[in-house]
């Protein structure tokens, strides 16, 4: 297995393995909230992992964070869960919570790992920090830009 069939195969796997993560996700615009999570994101785009819609409203341009928290449940609500994600329609769920912000503060009960940009990170605190920080990236292109020509036989 490779690529999109391989990430869903692997995150199924887990669906039954994690034994969730404690977190109390705080931010300005929020009250906080602690929980005992399956999963917890946070996003500046819509798309997560494997192309999960995991924030539906969430747009890369506008400078906002979206936490996606998702409560931890039994192995079957937890299969159940995965197929509403896949599908984008997982805020539907009870057990689900998705709040914008500029910035969140996380505070664990030790040192998590966690993923950021697909590698896999240790924290070296308890407490982790997000925040959006417009303009902060830089991308240089050309004014004007054509697709090469594919090769002629």
């Amino acid at each position: 297995l490779r690529g999109e069939a391989l990430y869903k195969l692997t995150a199924l796997q887990q669906l039954f393995r994690f034994p969730g993560v404690h977190v109390r996700v705080e931010s300005l615009g929020h009250e906080a909230r602690e929980l005992h999570h399956l999963m917890l994101t946070i996003s500046n785009g819509r798309y997560f992992g494997g192309g999960f819609p995991i924030a539906p409203d969430a747009r890369v341009d506008d400078g906002w964070l979206h936490a996606c928290s998702i409560g931890d449940a039994s192995g079957f609500t937890r299969m159940r869960l995965f197929s509403l994600a896949e599908k984008g329609r997982h805020s539907s769920s009870n057990l689900v919570t998705i709040k914008g912000d500029k910035a969140f503060r996380l505070r664990f009960r030790e040192k998590p790992r966690f993923e950021m940009d697909g590698d896999l990170r240790m924290s070296k605190t308890e407490v982790i920090e997000v925040r959006s920080v417009p303009g902060a990236l830089k991308i240089l292109a050309p004014t004007s830009w054509q697709a090469p020509r594919p090769f002629s036989s």
